[in-house]
């Protein structure tokens, strides 16, 4: 359906139309390409994390941000505003407080932006869903994966659990590619993996997956060592 300027919208009882919804989109728009364009991202390039002064945003949370109607109700809903301008001028005059970390408002929005997108990462519940398998069939334990926290989020932690009586740490990451390497001593000597966007790691475990293959590889912090736009992993 092509896009009507006119077509009338209701935003937390607000009644306004789509064309006045995009100028405010493209005020939040401009503001988050002029903050987090220097540390690579791209509007709408996929599921990429990059490095922001040593927080991990994934760039699909940069992307939602724009069009978010749950955020907009969210304003309107707290300061009582009436009127699309009204939450028009708010967001203009606090786009630091509300799409910059360490604003006032960007825990609360990064935690509705973290709701709605773990309902369909669908790569993400593959490769953790596969983590609990082969950690099962390896040492016949059974373990459950939490939900990382908003502050965990921003290390790189996708996923927690706990194993005889210690916690650890789960960082999962769409892959590329991936190419094993042999060597005259060693069959299978280490693995190269391709990864879009930042490549910090500080968890226990990474876990790298490929939803078109369905192939999911697992390594512990241990076995990775970081060349430039890719993952050495040990075997």
């Amino acid at each position: 359906k092509p896009f009507d300027p006119n077509q009338t919208v209701d935003i937390a009882g607000i009644k306004t139309i789509k064309g006045e919804i995009s100028k405010l989109n493209q005020i939040v728009a401009n503001y988050i390409k002029s903050v987090y364009g220097s540390y690579g991202y791209k509007a709408y390039s996929g599921n990429i994390d990059i490095n922001v002064d040593g927080l991990i945003i994934n760039t699909e949370y940069l992307d939602k941000m724009v069009n978010n109607y749950t955020i907009y109700s969210k304003f309107i809903r707290l300061k009582n505003f009436k009127e699309l301008n009204d939450l028009k001028d708010f967001i203009s005059a606090n786009l630091d407080k509300i799409y910059k970390p360490n604003g006032y408002y960007f825990k609360e929005v990064m935690t509705i932006l973290s709701r709605t997108i773990a309902m369909g990462n669908t790569g993400e519940k593959l490769a953790l869903a596969t983590f609990v398998d082969e950690f099962n069939k390896k040492l016949n334990v059974n373990i459950s994966i939490q939900s990382p926290s908003i502050e965990d989020d921003l290390k790189g932690i996708d996923g927690k659990f706990e194993y005889a009586g210690k916690p650890y740490t789960i960082q999962v990451k769409p892959m590329e590619s991936f190419k094993v390497f042999p060597t005259p001593e060693h069959a299978n000597d280490y693995v190269v993996v391709t990864i879009k966007g930042s490549l910090s790691l500080s968890t226990n475990y990474l876990v790298m997956y490929d939803i078109a293959t369905r192939k999911v590889l697992i390594a512990r912090n241990k076995q990775i060592e970081i060349l430039g736009t890719t993952f050495k992993i040990a075997l």
